[in-house]
């Protein structure tokens, strides 16, 4: 198989990284290689990066809430256990939600370093207005430290 640099493209990317902005969105149908530049753009990067990938569970936001902080905050096993006891006390989901949102501001204040977070696929969790809000508070509450690569087959609906 042959791979085709995007040589233009990684120059946007570069200009991404060393900008004010928070998101690269890269949208595009099935197939038609927004994997592969984003490989690209990872290895080009000075950043650490890590990865997700959304299925359709992560329409539960507390499922996508554990595998955002799973990627960015290494061993952080302990903090999600605590974290899950909280939750099962709330007694409503939009309880549950706020919670959430005050975790992830802590989570944002943990990100060491310059980092890149790449969430493909995300189309998958555009049913849930719940964990698309939870991505929305997430990039809110993030300095200059950490960006983020969207790849999605769709647009989305975030503000």
């Amino acid at each position: 198989m042959k791979i085709v640099l995007r040589e233009e493209c990684l120059e946007h990317f570069k200009m991404f990284e060393h900008s004010d902005c928070s998101i690269l969105l890269i949208q595009a149908q099935a197939g038609q290689g927004k994997t592969t530049f984003a490989n690209q753009c990872q290895q080009e990067t000075s950043r650490t990066s890590t990865w997700i990938s959304c299925t359709t569970k992560d329409q539960d936001p507390l499922i996508l809430y554990d595998k955002i902080v799973r990627a960015l905050i290494p061993d952080s096993e302990a903090a999600l256990k605590r974290f899950q006891h909280e939750i099962v006390k709330q007694s409503s989901l939009n309880e549950a939600l706020e919670l959430m949102k005050l975790k992830v501001s802590d989570l944002v204040g943990q990100v060491s370093g310059p980092q890149l977070l790449f969430i493909d696929d995300l189309h998958l969790i555009q049913p849930s207005t719940e964990s698309l809000k939870l991505l929305e508070h997430l990039v809110d509450r993030s300095t200059y430290r950490l960006k983020y690569i969207l790849l999605t087959r769709h647009p989305l609906q975030m503000n």
